[in-house]
C-alpha cells in the first residue's frame, strides 16, 4: 500500500511594507486533491482553493493608510458586522443566504435573491460631505436599462431599474430639510454601473456607464469634491458629472421615514430606493455582494489599485499553468506545487502523486486466423503484470474470468473480444481483438520452427479450425518418440520428453490425428524442420 503525507503551506508575513506602513498578512492556499496514487497513463485534475476568509475578516489585512478614513467595512464573513473601528454593525432584514466569495471560500459573501432581503445600519454619518468613496465586490445576475448620465433632478423618475441596488441612496432629508442635500446610492448590473442621488423631488444620475460585468468584479466610486469617478477592477473608467448638491455617503437606511409612502427604514445594502415608480418603492439587488468598504475621503488611484491588488491573486503551478484547475498525467512519482501571490503576500501548497505500475493486456486466438462456429476456440492470455482478468467474447452472452479461457461461438459472424487485465494496485488495461467465425474447417501445420527463445516460432503447433481434439506424436529420424501429447492445442518446444534435453537441429516426423466438430477423424503425416 502506498502511504504519503499531505503538506500544506500557510505563510505568515508579519512585516510587509506598503505605503510606508507595516501590517500583517495571512494567506492559505490548498490543493483540494490530497496526496494520492494513480495508475500509469491516468490523468488527475488538481484544483487550488485560496482561503483568505481569515485575513478578509481582519482589519489588520489593510495597511494603516487604507484604514485611514474607513467609515465601515463589511466583509460578510458569516455575519453583517462592521470590522472597522466604528463598529457600525449591520442588521439583516429578512433571511440572508451566505455563499462562496470570489475565491470559493464558504460563507464569506451574501447572496441576494431579489426578493427584498437587505442589510441595514443605524448610523447616519453627518460629518462627511462631497468627498467619500465606495469599494465593493459584486457578482450580479441581471441586465437593466441604464439611465442617462445627468444632474437633472427629475431624470431618474422615469427610469425602470430591475434589480441592481447595492447601496441604498439615502434621502437627503436625513441631513437637512432644505432640499440641497442628497445621499448617493450605488447601482450595479451585469451591463453597467450608475449612481443615484436622492432627496425630495430629486432623483439625479450624475454617473452612468455601460460595460460588461459578468462574474465577480471590484467596483469603486469616488466622490472627489462633488465629482463622481468610477473604477472597475482597479482601473479608472470615467468621470461623471459634478453634482450641484451637497452629497453624502449612504451609510444607513432613512431614519426619518418611519411610516408613510416610503418606508425606507428597511433599506440599506441590497435593497434601496426605486426611482422608477412610486407604486414600487423598493429596488432589490439580485446576485452576490461582498466586502463593502466606505471611506470618508476620496481614495487615490494608487489606493484603489492597492485595494484591488490586495484581493487579486496570481496563480502559478510548478507546471507553468496559471489556472485554478490543471490536469496532470505523470509517468513517474511526482510532486506538484502551486504558489498564490499578489503585490503584498504569497502562499502555496504541494501535492504528491505516486504512479503505480500498470498491467499490459494482450492475447491471441487459437485456432487462427478464422475459427468456425460450434468449435472450441482458445484465447491465449499474453498479459503482463496482472492478477485478474475479465473476458467479454462479444456475442452478448459469453464472459470469463479464466486466464486462458475456451469458448464456443454458436453462430458465424464477426465478434469483438475484450480483455480487461488488472493487478493488485487496482490498475487496469484493456485490449480488443476482432475475430471472424466462419463455417469451414481447415488445419494448418507448420513446416519449420526455431525454439531459440526469441518469441518467434518457438513452438511446433497445429492450427485447426473446427477441431475438438488433437493427438500429436513426434519421431526422431531413428524412429524414437521424442514428444507425444493429446490436447486441444498441443505444442512441442523441441525438447525430448524422455530425457528433458534439447533435440538437435534436424528433420523430425510427425503423426497427427484430429477429431473435428462433426466427429470425423483425420490423420496427418509429414515432416517438420527444427532449426537452432
Amino acid at each position: 500500500m502506498h502511504v504519503t503525507l499531505k503538506i500544506e503551506f500557510s505563510l505568515l508575513f508579519v512585516i510587509i511594507m506598503a505605503n510606508s506602513h507595516s501590517y500583517a498578512q495571512i494567506c492559505t492556499a490548498k490543493i483540494l486533491q490530497n496526496d494520492t496514487a494513480i495508475c500509469l497513463g491516468a490523468s488527475l485534475p488538481l484544483t487550488v482553493s485560496i482561503n483568505n476568509s481569515t485575513e478578509f475578516c481582519n482589519i489588520h489585512s489593510l495597511s494603516n493608510a487604507l484604514q485611514n478614513g474607513l467609515l465601515g467595512w463589511y466583509p460578510f464573513c458569516g455575519n453583517t458586522n462592521d470590522i472597522s473601528s466604528n463598529a457600525n454593525n449591520g442588521f439583516p432584514t429578512g433571511p440572508l443566504t451566505y455563499t462562496t466569495d470570489r475565491y470559493n471560500n464558504a460563507t464569506t459573501a451574501i447572496r441576494f435573491s431579489g426578493n427584498g432581503e437587505s442589510v441595514r445600519t443605524n448610523k447616519i454619518v453627518k460629518t462627511t460631505v462631497n468627498s467619500f468613496s465606495y469599494v465593493v465586490w459584486v457578482n450580479t445576475q441581471n441586465n437593466v436599462t441604464l439611465p442617462l448620465q445627468t444632474t437633472d433632478p427629475s431624470s431618474g423618475f422615469s427610469v425602470d431599474l430591475a434589480t441592481p441596488c447595492v447601496i441604498h441612496a439615502t434621502h437627503g432629508y436625513n441631513w437637512n430639510l432644505n432640499n440641497k442635500h442628497t445621499g448617493a446610492g450605488l447601482y450595479v448590473a451585469a451591463n453597467g454601473v450608475f449612481i443615484v442621488e436622492h432627496a425630495a423631488l430629486i432623483v439625479a444620475t450624475p454617473l452612468s456607464w455601460s460595460g460588461s460585468l459578468i462574474g465577480w468584479h471590484c467596483v469603486a466610486v469616488v466622490y472627489d469634491n462633488h465629482l463622481p469617478k468610477l473604477y472597475v477592477d482597479g482601473n479608472f473608467i470615467k468621470n461623471g458629472l459634478e453634482t450641484p448638491y451637497i452629497v453624502h455617503p449612504s451609510m444607513a437606511c432613512d431614519s426619518f421615514h418611519t411610516k408613510g409612502t416610503y418606508p425606507y427604514i428597511t433599506c440599506g445594502f441590497g435593497k434601496g430606493f426605486h426611482p422608477g415608480t412610486v407604486s414600487v418603492p423598493f429596488n432589490n439587488f439580485k446576485g452576490d455582494i461582498d466586502d463593502i468598504k466606505i471611506y470618508n475621503r476620496a481614495l487615490t488611484q494608487d489606493e484603489i489599485s492597492e485595494l484591488y491588488e490586495n484581493d487579486k491573486f496570481n496563480i502559478r503551478w510548478s507546471t507553468g499553468d496559471t489556472g485554478r484547475t490543471i490536469t496532470v498525467n505523470p509517468f513517474q512519482d511526482a510532486s506538484y506545487s502551486v504558489m498564490i501571490t499578489n503585490s503584498l503576500k504569497s502562499c502555496g501548497d504541494t501535492v504528491h502523486i505516486a504512479v503505480l505500475k500498470k498491467p499490459i493486456a494482450a492475447f491471441r486466438v487459437t485456432p487462427s486466423p478464422n475459427p468456425v462456429s460450434n468449435s472450441r476456440i482458445g484465447f491465449n492470455n499474453l498479459s503482463l503484470n496482472t492478477s485478474a482478468w475479465s473476458w467479454i467474447f462479444g456475442d452478448g452472452v459469453g464472459s470469463s474470468a479464466d486466464f486462458d479461457p475456451v469458448y464456443i461461438y454458436k453462430d458465424t459472424g464477426s465478434y469483438t473480444v475484450r480483455l480487461v487485465a488488472s493487478n493488485s494496485n487496482n490498475c487496469t488495461d484493456t485490449t480488443y481483438q476482432t475475430i471472424d467465425v466462419s463455417g469451414s474447417k481447415k488445419v494448418y501445420i507448420p513446416t519449420a520452427f526455431s525454439p531459440n527463445g526469441d518469441g518467434v516460432n518457438d513452438n511446433f503447433e497445429i492450427y485447426g479450425i473446427g477441431l475438438q481434439s488433437v493427438d500429436m506424436t513426434i519421431y526422431s529420424r531413428w524412429g524414437e518418440i521424442v514428444f507425444k501429447k493429446t490436447a486441444f492445442t498441443p505444442s512441442w518446444n523441441g525438447i525430448n520428453q524422455k530425457n528433458g534435453k534439447n533435440c538437435e537441429q534436424g528433420i523430425f516426423v510427425y503423426v497427427i490425428k484430429t477429431a473435428d466438430i462433426s466427429g470425423e477423424i483425420h490423420l496427418y503425416r509429414g515432416t517438420v524442420l527444427l532449426i537452432r
